[in-house]
This record gives C-alpha cells, structure tokens and sequence, in this order.
C-alpha cells in the first residue's frame, strides 16, 4: 500500500519543472505530510496502552499516598443553587491519617444538621464512631466494632481523602478494573498540558450507594499519578449527569494536592443542575496523627471491652498456634521412630 501511495505522488512531480532538486522537496514535504496526518492514529493506540499499563499501578500509589495525610477543610452543598427552592448545607471537616490510623471529623454550620457534627477514627484495636450535638449533647457513641468497614462506608470520608481518585461516588480505580469497561477514544487534550490524557469510556460497575457509572469521559494527568483533573459521566441508566473539576496546588514527593473539588449532578433532560458540592482544602501535608489521638479515650470516653477482648483472642490464638504446631512436630517424631522399628525388624520367611 505505501508503495502505491509513493508511486501516485511520484508520477505527477515528474512533470514539474525546476530540476530534481525541486521535485525531491515537494516530494519529501508531501510524505511528511501523510506522517503527520497518520501521528493522531497511532497516538490514540498508544495513548490507551500508556493508560491501561501505568494508570492502575499510578493509582494504587497515589491511595497509598492519600492514607497518610492530614488536612482541613470546608463542603458547600447547596440543592436546586438559582431558584427559589434553592436550599444549602455547610460543613468544616478535618482528617488525619498514619501507619494505619485514621481520624475523622466534620461539623455542619448551616442546613438541617447545623450545631451536629461526627467523628469516624480506626486505630489498630478497633474502630468507633461518634454523633455530636443536638439532643444528644457533648455527644455519644454510636458505634465500636472490631471491623472498620462502618466508617470506611463514609462517603463525606472517602471524598475528603481520596479527592483524585472520586468520581462522585465511585472510585476510578475500580470503575477501570471492571470487567465491561471499555476505552472508546484516548487522546491528548488539545491546546493544554501534554500530560493531560482525554480518556471516553463505556462501563458498567457495581454500584455504590445506589450510584452507577455508565460512561462518559475523564481528563487525567498523565504526569502527576494519573489524578482526575475533569470528568463528565452518565449515571444510574441515563437519570442523572455528573460533572466534576479537581485543581490542585503543590505536591509532596512528586504526588499532587488537591486544593478545590467541584462536583455537579445534572438533569440530562432539561441541562439543569439539581446539585452542586464545593470542597476547599487547606493545610495539607503529611499525617502525624498520634496513636492515642484516636482511640475513645481522647473524647473523654472509656477504653470499650472489645480492644481487651481483642488482645485475648490474639494471644489465644497464638497459643493456638504454638499447640498445634507441637502436635504436628511430635507427629513427625512417633512416625518416624515407627518407621525405623519396621525396618529395624528381621524380614519373616515364607513357609
């Protein structure tokens, strides 16, 4: 095939005047013409590659990197902004994280919670969360349980934390590990950062507090950990649109920080926004959250029985070990000295 494209661009130039160096020159220009218009085919291949191949590995860092922080904040959530029903809810939250620890708090200064607020904290024995404010006064603890799943299902959390990693609801990471997600068009956003990958997408994971993912398009970049700069996406079979935008400023050992979040939910029938949620962050940096900081006693309650139930069933458990390990030696030895009888014994002759 190239060589019937070169054939037909060489017959006209041999009728041009001017000598051979002329000819050789449209000729190369022409050919560098059709490289050039060829490049954005072969770049899109690339670019899904380069995404497929470095984005997961990217992201998986990038939440390790997010579980060690420390930041405070502000959420602006305001339903139906523009029209006389319009009505907001504002909170401060703050967060930090360590070797495992976590603790997190917010309070809601305007809306209907106004004057309540929680605490979410994991430590290394169990977790606990606590509801403050209104009837229930300087607050109350309404969950401790070994398992940290419960304050892990936070989605004002989770949306703190893991800012370039969300897409409302739902994780990037694990929208792209699905089965059925498929890159229709990857290609670099045109007039802006190189490093910006334009990525459409189909998809269809499981949903996350009644959210689910269609399809849409997301704009990363490619050189700071593949974080969400920009996302629109279709939702819950076509009810609702989603558009959201991450700024960052500064980072921390090449990872960005997020400094503003907007998220958009849309009606796609009538373009309205129906709802908006507006994150500013401040003072972000590493964690240096204290062990005791987020254990019960730091809010002037009682160490719950489970973290001493805990230690028991560990050291049970490693007793179990040492008892169980000590039959399978002793097992060993019988047989083996069974085994050196029998062969210690004169072989019985057949009559």
């Amino acid at each position: 095939m190239n060589a019937t494209i070169i054939r037909l661009i060489s017959a006209p130039l041999a009728n041009i005047s001017g000598g051979v160096n002329a000819r050789l020159t449209i000729f190369a220009l022409v050919v560098c013409g059709l490289s050039w218009a060829a490049t954005p085919y072969a770049a899109a291949g690339e670019l899904e590659t380069r995404f497929r191949s470095e984005a997961p590995l990217a992201w998986r860092e990038l939440r390790e990197f997010c579980h060690g922080l420390r930041a405070q904040g502000s959420v602006v959530e305001a339903k139906n902004p523009g029209s006389k029903e319009s009505s907001r809810t504002t909170s401060s939250f703050e967060y930090n994280a360590r070797n495992g620890n976590l603790r997190f708090r917010t309070k809601y200064a305007e809306g209907p919670r106004a004057g309540r607020g929680q605490i979410a904290c994991i430590n290394s024995d169990y977790s606990f969360i606590i509801e403050e404010g209104g009837s229930r006064g300087s607050g109350e603890v309404t969950y401790v349980g070994i398992s940290s799943k419960n304050v892990l299902r936070n989605q004002k959390l989770l949306n703190a934390m893991f800012t370039p990693l969300r897409i409302l609801y739902a994780n990037v990471d694990d929208l792209v590990a699905a089965a059925d997600f498929k890159v229709s068009k990857a290609a670099h956003v045109s007039g802006g950062d190189r490093g910006l990958i334009k990525v459409d997408f189909t998809s269809k994971h499981e949903p996350v507090e009644n959210f689910q993912v269609s399809g849409g398009w997301m704009i990363l970049d490619s050189n700071r950990s593949w974080a969400l700069r920009e996302y629109r996406v279709d939702a819950n079979q076509g009810a609702v649109t989603v558009h959201g935008v991450v700024d960052y400023e500064g980072e921390i050992k090449g990872y960005p920080l997020a400094r503003h979040r907007q998220v958009e939910l849309i009606d796609p029938a009538t373009k309205t926004v129906n709802m908006t949620y507006d994150y500013d962050y401040s003072n972000v940096g590493p964690g240096d959250l204290e062990p005791r900081d987020c254990r019960l006693t730091a809010f002037g309650f009682p160490e719950p029985g489970i973290a001493k139930s805990r230690w028991l069933m560990v050291k049970l458990l490693a007793i179990n070990g040492v008892l169980v390990g000590g039959l399978v030696l002793l097992s060993v030895y019988y047989r083996k000295r069974s085994s050196s009888r029998v062969q210690a014994s004169p072989n019985s002759t057949p009559r």
